[in-house]
């Protein structure tokens, strides 16, 4: 029992942790990523599937 509370106690304490943000590293990780990437991400979020195209032609919300 007490093997599961100590284990239940690091899940809490890793859930409510405040996470850090660091600018630069993540202005380090955006300069890093290849340019296309980012295009054909946008691409596929333009077109999506036929399937997707459908769902939002019937349900517009």
């Amino acid at each position: 029992m007490l093997k599961n509370l100590f284990r239940a106690f690091l899940v809490f304490r890793l859930e409510f942790r405040q996470p850090s943000l660091d600018f630069s590293a993540l202005l380090s990780y955006w300069r890093r990523t290849p340019l296309i990437q980012q295009v054909i991400v946008e691409e596929r979020e333009k077109s999506g599937s036929p399937l997707m195209r459908k769902l939002n032609e019937v349900y517009p919300f």
